[in-house]
């Protein structure tokens, strides 16, 4: 069984990719609760990174006589692909300051607060 072909390369693509997501969210400074979210990013950035790979392989196949090395090349390409998407997903502000039913803006809450009764005039 080989390492670089069917579910074995698959599984391990995906792991690459997962830690590097997970070794971006934590140089990315991450909240705790984010880290929980590693294995869910890594699945989109594997197939960012895969489709990006099959369009450069055709580029460095050529130059790679080795099948090794372009093998390790692929992975650590995935690495990095997986590090960026978790960097960029540690940056992505939480909007837990929402509460259902509340208006936050004042223009909105003026749109929809109870007009104020004017006084009667006096002839």
């Amino acid at each position: 069984m080989s390492w670089t072909s069917g579910t074995t390369s698959l599984l391990f693509a995906y792991g690459m990719t997962a830690v590097g997501v997970l070794a971006g969210l934590i140089l990315g400074h991450a909240k705790f609760n984010r880290l929980f979210l590693f294995p869910l990013i890594a699945v989109p950035s594997l197939l960012a990174a895969a489709l990006l790979w099959y369009l450069l392989a055709h580029f460095l196949q050529g130059r790679f006589a080795n099948t090794l090395v372009f093998n390790l090349l692929g992975f650590g390409f995935l690495f990095l692909i997986g590090g960026l998407a978790g960097r960029m997903s540690a940056k992505v502000p939480d909007y837990t300051f929402h509460k259902r039913g509340n208006l936050l803006e004042p223009a909105v809450r003026r749109l929809f607060a109870p007009k104020r009764l004017r006084p009667m005039k006096r002839r």
